[in-house]
């Protein structure tokens, strides 16, 4: 199976003034939410964060992945659950 989009969306972001942009996509695995918000912090710093949210076909999450960047700071965060539902980051609990 091929990946399929099946949805684009854009919104206005109410928490900070900026924009989300995200789509969703069937993978063969289940289902991927990506998506960028792009914005202003209160303090007038730019800010960019992109997301990816794994899903299996029941919407079940299996993995996240997370990066945001503030002027040169970047960070990330990548969590993945076992089959018991312990979450882990970087393969520590």
């Amino acid at each position: 199976m091929a990946d399929e989009l099946k949805r684009a969306v854009v919104w206005k972001n109410l928490l900070l003034d900026g924009r989300d942009y995200c789509c969703l996509w069937h993978t063969a695995e289940g289902w991927l939410l990506k998506g960028t918000v792009v914005g202003v912090l209160k303090d007038h710093r730019p800010m960019q964060a992109s997301y990816e949210i794994y899903c299996d076909e029941n919407w079940v999450t299996h993995r996240i992945q997370v990066e945001r960047t503030i002027g040169s700071d970047v960070k990330s965060l990548a969590l993945s659950v076992e089959s018991r539902g312990t979450w882990r980051s970087s393969g520590r609990c």
